[in-house]
């Protein structure tokens, strides 16, 4: 009999003791487990803005003359920057705009002295090619209508043909031989006149053409003068460079 109780008392101890140890949550087991990963970033109080989702009836546009970025207040869509084209002047479709800004006074004609090169200047774009319009007639240049004009700041680009297979020698076809110092003068439509003086003349590989740079909307005004040169690739059929002349109001 007193060994029955003796073994009831033993067991009653062990249920006791297993129990102390599933109910014992103190900090001294605390640290010893490592997670594996990386520690899970701080959860800030400051919740944060919401992102907003596009609207589904936004409308889109290639271009607007608004400021870049700025939304339209009808739709709240961000308008889409005037595009910076590739430049390859070749023989392409242009695809004349009539779009100018009130306060511009576009270009309409170009006179090089030097190079006794008196050419009327047309209004153009981009392509489908992503590329530079060039005016289909050999003899014209074309001013680049989404940058700025004279007056404004920033690159004012007018290309123009170095020559083409069927019509034979471009407008541009002796630009290479402007030099630093000579008068370029560009009429607007308005009737007035601004004089230029070339401060530089380059031969750029394509590939190597900064368009952003070429084609840049703000900083001093420059006027250039872009077409082909360089070595004519049969393959292709078309200059390995593009001359670039850069002239300064005067």
């Amino acid at each position: 009999m007193t060994s029955r109780v003796l073994a009831a008392i033993a067991g009653v101890a062990s249920l006791v003791a297993a129990l102390l140890l599933v109910l014992d949550d103190g900090p001294d087991d605390v640290g010893e487990v490592v997670l594996a990963g990386p520690t899970p970033a701080a959860v800030s109080s400051t919740p944060a803005a919401a992102s907003p989702s596009p609207s589904d009836d936004a409308a889109s546009t290639d271009w607007s003359p608004t400021a870049p970025g700025a939304a339209d207040r009808s739709t709240g869509a961000t308008p889409t920057a005037a595009p910076t084209p590739a430049v390859e002047v070749g023989t392409r479709s242009a695809r004349i705009g009539d779009w100018q800004p009130e306060s511009v006074s576009p270009p309409t004609r170009l006179r090089l002295p030097a190079l006794d090169l008196d050419v009327a200047v047309e209004h153009v774009g981009v392509d489908d090619d992503g590329l530079m319009e060039v005016p289909e007639d050999v003899d014209d240049a074309g001013w680049y209508r989404h940058g700025p004009a004279p007056g404004q700041a920033g690159n004012i680009v007018i290309a123009g043909h170095v020559d083409d297979r069927e019509q034979g020698l471009g407008a541009f076809h002796r630009l290479v031989d402007l030099a630093v110092g000579d008068r370029v003068e560009v009429e607007a439509d308005d009737g007035s006149t601004s004089a230029w003086e070339v401060t530089g003349r380059e031969l750029v590989d394509k590939s190597a053409l900064e368009t952003s740079d070429l084609f840049r909307r703000s900083g001093p005004t420059r006027l250039v003068l872009v077409t082909c040169g360089g070595e004519f690739d049969g393959t292709v059929r078309s200059y390995r460079s593009n001359v670039v002349v850069v002239a300064q109001p005067i």
